[in-house]
């Protein structure tokens, strides 16, 4: 008896699929159909006689079929529902006539089918790898600009603040002395502008600060830092080396 009929009955049994075993010579199959309580059947009686049975299962060394065209319309003849019924040939010589199961409409599956389908399957796989293998390099080619832009983000906030903040007192000052006498809608009218024109004067650095953080050499946000006045930088500085801690702690 083949390998593969033992692992196929070990499989059977483990998920309570009954079986039984057909072999020329039942002498060779007592002691394994003692082991899966099951019955033995040897391949004459088979033949002449088949039991019922919804899968057939062959693995022989045979040169002839042994499951021929004659076996396969007597099945007919008993009335058995070949479309039900599913025939899986291991045999690299055929056991299972495939132009008999063609004509009579019974499903076959042999080695040939099962070496295709495997093929077919790890050609996907391939294809799958080399999409993932493609996302995983243009993830890694982004990584750094990604991570740059999470750790200097608050930088980027705080430049939007300033000019913010900067654009509201000076508005502030106005609207004391020589904006004094306008009216309401004319001063919401011009706070709405000057926060837009903060926006665009923040964002003019932000794009500047980008392009070192990306482009500049070593040492360009520090040489950038060193260029504003004393107070905001130290804000700056010090919101990065909160930022630095904090993604240190979540490599750790």
């Amino acid at each position: 008896m083949s390998d593969v009929i033992k692992k196929v009955a070990k499989s059977l049994h483990e998920i309570n699929i009954p079986f039984f075993f057909i072999n020329r010579t039942v002498n060779k199959i007592k002691k394994i159909s003692n082991q899966y309580n099951t019955k033995y059947i040897s391949l004459e009686k088979f033949l002449s006689s088949p039991d019922n049975f919804s899968c057939l299962f062959s693995s022989t060394s045979s040169d002839n079929y042994i499951f021929d065209k004659i076996f396969l319309e007597k099945l007919t003849i008993n009335g058995s529902q070949l479309s039900d019924k599913l025939f899986i040939d291991m045999s690299l010589t055929y056991d299972i006539d495939p132009k008999a199961c063609d004509i009579l409409g019974i499903k076959r599956i042999g080695l040939d089918q099962i070496n295709n389908e495997a093929k077919k399957n790890h050609s996907s796989r391939l294809n799958e790898s080399a999409i993932a293998r493609e996302i995983i390099d243009k993830a890694l080619l982004d990584l750094p600009e990604v991570y740059a832009e999470r750790m200097y983000a608050p930088i980027f906030s705080i430049l939007q603040d300033r000019y913010h903040y900067t654009a509201q007192e000076g508005l502030k000052k106005l609207m004391r002395k020589e904006l004094k006498g306008i009216g309401s809608k004319e001063k919401d009218a011009i706070k709405a502008w000057c926060t837009s024109l903060a926006k665009r004067f923040a964002h003019i650095p932000s794009v500047g600060i980008r392009g070192l953080i990306h482009k500049g050499p070593e040492g360009s946000l520090d040489a950038f830092l060193e260029g504003v006045d004393e107070d905001f930088a130290k804000e700056l500085k010090s919101v990065l080396s909160l930022q630095l801690e904090q993604d240190d702690k979540v490599i750790k």
